[in-house]
């Protein structure tokens, strides 16, 4: 035990003194007596100490190397595992750790070594166990991270897709987050006792042990879409998954009008308050299609009328301080996908690229090495504002012309084929109705589009190198399988034809681009789970400009400060 102090103390004058009182000793030892089993015995006991101590000295160990405990070693991870699963053999550890059963000896004799673990024989199988002294070394020498860090990793984990409606243990985490067993069960039992994870008898797999699973009615989130005449609320679980719906018509304006942001938020309050009554809610996100910065200002919004709108100080303090996130449309979307979506499972650089069906415009969520790109000041993505016709293009909304948003949008569609037939009155279901009747007219009018969505995207994966794009967007244009209509069809050949004549050679591979470029049908509520997501990504903190959040959220939930 002195030993082991001395090499975990850096404290080298006693591990001088060890070494020179275990030589003295073995000395008289050996000159006193003669041979025999016992004198065998002390003197084989004796020669490990001194040899144990020499080497301490010669390695000039550090605190965390007398046993290898470093937060990535083998033998720290071995640690933690036998602190909370005793008993366990080379072979499962082995498993357990993805290690050779070679390593997990070696890291075991280290322990031993300095008294940190034991091994026991059943048989001809070693079953480990931590000691009395393991577990205090491990609690005090281990570089703990702050509650909040702790909280945040896990909650990252717990949100993402893996553990949706599954069981898990307690070593699922720890493998998944590398947050040391002494961290982590008192988070974990901390969000036991506040309800978010229950604890339940494990199936066949391995009877006995109780497993965890989230649940999936505490710790939800509010996501709101603002339109112009309406805000359209959900409730969701931990998992985005919807649990209610709500909605509040906003005062009629005209369609040069601009929004009323105060009765936008009086709308938000009164659905959230209602929701409090019943469900313990961690926030709320809010989707805008404009330029949203960090602070969750609506820099610019042209479907809303609004400039320089505090939308998210306002709403904070509507709800009493209940944290608030805001994001724009496109975003929101990508985020989705990549915590909870099929296409986040997969890709870990992707865009999703929206054609809102009210015809408000076009953007892009982008999702680069795994994370959000929001730009300099929250305005990366306006794809919809690039320009694929430089020359006789339509008059955007932005004041300029030839905009991707201008030239494909649902509204430039309506309005060429009206030019075009003189029909008013005009919908993109009556267009789509045509081109499945073959009117050569809105055939074109689709074909158009795709081909200046082509060009947009074929930017976007030239500039960026992405993995593949989504196409976020109204059913008569981007549906999928079965459900396909024509004019989705031509509107896909015409984006990939486009695309595929505009991408760098090095670019194009050997994939199709109807691979690359993936319709994505627009369904109701998309937008308002995906400001849901928004806040609960937010709480991992993995966006500096969320950091903030993450702490307000985490603080308030577990009741740590963070």
């Amino acid at each position: 035990m002195l030993l082991t102090d001395a090499c975990i103390d850096r404290d080298q004058a006693n591990l001088d003194r060890i070494r020179a009182g275990a030589q003295r000793l073995l000395g008289q030892v050996s000159a006193i007596l003669a041979n025999g089993d016992k004198v065998s015995q002390i003197d084989g006991r004796l020669r490990s100490l001194v040899d144990t101590a020499h080497w301490a000295l010669e390695r000039s160990l550090p605190t965390d190397f007398t046993a290898g405990l470093d937060h990535t070693s083998h033998a720290f991870r071995m640690l933690g595992v036998i602190s909370i699963r005793p008993g366990e053999s080379n072979q499962e550890l082995s498993a357990l750790l993805k290690l050779h059963e070679s390593e997990i000896s070696r890291a075991g004799r280290r322990l031993i070594y300095v008294g940190l673990a034991q091994k026991r024989k059943f048989g001809r199988i070693n079953r480990w166990e931590i000691t009395p002294r393991g577990t205090e070394v491990l609690s005090r020498q281990q570089s703990t991270p702050p509650v909040g860090e702790v909280f945040a990793k896990l909650f990252d984990a717990l949100l993402g897709r893996r553990f949706v409606d599954s069981q898990f243990s307690e070593e699922d985490l720890i493998r998944l987050t590398n947050i040391s067993a002494a961290a982590m069960r008192p988070a974990v039992q901390r969000l036991v006792d506040m309800g978010y994870l229950e604890r339940e008898t494990r199936g066949t797999t391995a009877p006995g042990r109780q497993a965890l699973r989230v649940n999936q009615r505490r710790g939800c989130a509010v996501g709101v879409s603002v339109l112009r005449h309406e805000v359209r609320a959900v409730l969701t679980d931990a998992h985005a998954h919807q649990v209610d719906t709500k909605l509040r018509p906003l005062p009629t304006v005209g369609t040069t009008t601009r929004v009323d942001e105060i009765a936008v938020v009086g709308a938000i309050g009164e659905m959230v308050d209602e929701w409090r009554r019943e469900f313990q809610i961690l926030g709320v996100g809010a989707e805008i299609a404009g330029h949203v910065d960090e602070h969750g200002t609506v820099r610019l919004s042209p479907p809303l009328r609004w400039r320089d709108v505090f939308l998210r100080t306002l709403l904070e303090e509507r709800l009493g301080g209940l944290p608030v996130v805001v994001e724009n449309d496109a975003n929101v979307l990508a985020i989705y996908e990549h915590r909870f979506g099929e296409a986040g499972g997969r890709m870990r650089s992707f865009a999703v690229v929206m054609i809102t069906p009210r015809g408000e415009g076009i953007g892009s969520g982008l999702i680069l090495n795994g994370e959000l790109y929001r730009g300099n000041e929250g305005g990366a993505g306006e794809i919809g504002h690039y320009t694929v016709r430089p020359t006789g293009g339509r008059k955007c909304r932005c004041g300029r012309n030839g905009c991707l948003e201008a030239e494909t949008g649902v509204e430039s569609m309506v309005a060429k084929v009206r030019r075009a037939t003189g029909k008013r009155g005009l919908t993109l279901k009556d267009i789509t109705d045509l081109a499945t009747a073959d009117e050569a007219t809105a055939v074109n009018a689709i074909e158009y589009a795709g081909t200046m969505m082509g060009r947009g995207i074929s930017f976007l994966m030239n500039t960026l190198d992405l993995e593949g794009v989504l196409l976020s967007g109204p059913p008569e244009i981007c549906s999928t399988g079965q459900d396909r209509t024509r004019s989705s069809k031509v509107f896909l050949d015409s984006i990939c034809n486009e695309a595929q004549s505009r991408l760098y050679p090095t670019l194009r591979g050997a994939v199709s681009m109807e691979k690359i470029i993936e319709m994505m049908p627009f369904k109701d509520l998309d937008r308002e789970r995906g400001a849901a997501s928004v806040l609960l990504d937010a709480i991992t903190g993995h966006q500096a400009a969320r950091q903030e959040t993450s702490r307000s959220i985490l603080t308030e939930f577990t009741g740590h400060p963070a």
